[in-house]
C-alpha cells in the first residue's frame, strides 16, 4: 500500500518544524517539500527534515492528501490562488500556518466547488531563528495551534488533521476565522502596534540623551517586540485591518479614560485603572509557549567589581546551563537585580535560578 503524502509548502523554521514533529510520530507519511530554491530542498532533505521535494508546485501536489502552507500571510494568499488552479487529488485537505485567518478563508473558498477542504490553521509559537537549520519537532509543544475551519470542511477532515497535528504536542483548539482574528489581535498585533509608538515616541525626544539612556532598562523590556521583522509586521496588520481598527478604537478610549483622571487629579480613577490591569493580569495562565516570543530572565542582586561577569557565567557553565543574553540594568525600579540574564527556554531559567540559588546568589524568577 502507498504511504499518504504530505506536502509542505516553505520547508522553513515553521514547515520544517511540523514536518519533523510528523516523522517522528508517523511512518505512513511521505512529507514532500516545496520551496524556490533547489539549494532549500536539498538542505532540508540532507537534515532529515523532508523525504523528497521540488520547486515545481503541479509536480509537489499532485498526490497529496494534506498541504501545509508554511509561508507568510501575502505568499500564501499567492500560493492558495495558484493551488485554486491545479487539479488537486479529491478529499485533499489544504490548511496553512498563518497569523491572520479572515482573509485567507475568503480567498480559500475557490476550494469549496473541487472537494478540496480548507482548514485553516495558527501555530501559536515560533522562535527568532529562522530557516530549516532552525526546525525543531518541539518547537510548538505547550503551545496552542487554532484551526480555523470552512463551512465546508468536513468534521473527519477536521479529525484527520488533528490527528496529524498533534504529533506536534501543540494544544489544538477549533474557532471561527473572524474570532481567532479579533482574539489574536488583541494579544498579538494592537500590543506590537503600541510597543512600536513607544518607541517612536522616544526616538522624537532623542535629542535629550537621557531618554535614550534611561529607556535601557525596562522600557527596553516591555518593548522589545518592537524590534521584530517590519515585512511580517506591515503584512500583518494589513491582512487584519478590521480587527486592528476596531482594537484601537477600544485603545484610544482607554487612553481618553486615564487621561481625563490623571487630568482632574482623580486619584481613585487612576488607582482603580492600575488596580484592574493588575488583578487580571495576575490571573493570566503561564504557559510554556506563546505567540509573542518569550525573554525568560532572572535578575541577580550582585555588586559591581571586575570579574562578576565572568563568575556568574561559570557557575552556569557548570551547570550546563547557556546563557543567551547578559545586560547590567541601570535602572532598577522594579526591585530587580544588578544583572539580567535571559535564556531561550523556561527550562533553562529554573534551572539557571537553582543554579545561582544554590550558589548563594540572591536571583529573582521573572514571570
Amino acid at each position: 500500500m502507498d504511504k499518504q503524502q504530505i506536502c509542505i509548502i516553505g520547508v522553513g523554521l515553521i514547515g520544517g518544524s511540523i514536518a519533523l514533529s510528523i516523522k517522528e510520530t508517523f511512518s505512513e507519511y511521505d512529507i514532500v517539500g516545496i520551496d524556490t530554491e533547489l539549494a532549500y530542498i536539498h538542505e532540508a532533505i540532507s537534515l532529515g527534515v523532508i523525504d523528497w521535494g521540488t520547486v515545481d508546485l503541479n509536480q509537489g501536489v499532485e498526490n497529496a492528501d494534506i498541504i501545509i502552507i508554511a509561508t507568510p500571510v501575502k505568499v500564501t494568499e499567492q500560493v492558495i490562488q495558484k493551488l485554486c488552479k491545479i487539479d488537486l487529488k479529491e478529499t485533499c485537505i489544504v490548511t496553512d500556518v498563518g497569523s491572520t485567518k479572515d482573509n485567507i478563508y475568503d480567498m480559500a473558498n475557490c476550494f469549496r466547488d473541487k472537494n478540496v477542504s480548507f482548514i485553516g490553521g495558527h501555530p501559536m509559537a515560533g522562535s527568532e531563528r529562522s530557516g530549516v537549520k532552525a526546525a525543531n519537532r518541539r518547537l510548538f509543544e505547550n503551545a496552542y495551534y487554532v484551526l480555523t475551519p470552512s463551512d465546508w470542511a468536513t468534521e473527519q477532515d477536521i479529525e484527520t488533521l488533528k490527528h496529524v497535528l498533534e504529533s506536534t504536542k501543540a494544544e489544538i483548539i477549533v474557532m471561527p476565522a473572524k474570532t481567532h482574528d479579533q482574539v489574536v489581535g488583541a494579544i498579538s498585533h494592537l500590543p506590537h502596534i503600541v510597543a512600536s509608538a513607544l518607541v517612536n515616541l522616544i526616538r522624537e525626544k532623542k535629542d535629550n540623551p537621557y531618554y535614550t539612556a534611561l529607556a535601557a532598562g525596562g522600557f527596553r523590556d516591555i518593548t522589545r517586540i518592537a524590534s521584530a521583522n517590519v515585512d511580517m509586521w506591515r503584512d500583518i496588520t494589513v491582512s487584519n485591518r478590521e480587527s486592528i481598527l476596531e482594537l484601537l478604537n477600544d485603545w484610544e478610549r482607554h487612553i481618553a479614560e486615564i487621561k481625563e483622571a490623571i487630568e482632574i487629579n482623580d486619584i481613585k480613577g487612576i488607582e482603580d485603572f492600575f488596580q484592574t490591569a493588575k488583578n487580571y493580569r495576575d490571573d493570566l495562565p503561564i504557559r510554556q509557549q506563546s505567540l509573542i516570543h518569550q525573554a525568560y530572565q532572572i535578575n541577580v542582586d550582585v555588586p559591581d567589581h571586575p570579574g562578576v561577569i565572568g563568575n556568574i557565567a561559570s557557575v552556569l557553565g557548570r551547570g550546563g546551563v547557556n546563557i543567551r543574553n547578559i545586560y547590567i540594568t541601570h535602572n532598577r525600579e522594579r526591585g530587580e537585580g544588578a544583572m539580567r540574564l535571559t535564556f531561550t527556554t523556561r527550562e533553562l531559567q529554573k534551572q539557571a535560578y537553582d543554579t545561582l540559588t544554590t550558589a548563594g546568589y540572591t536571583v529573582q524568577l521573572e514571570d
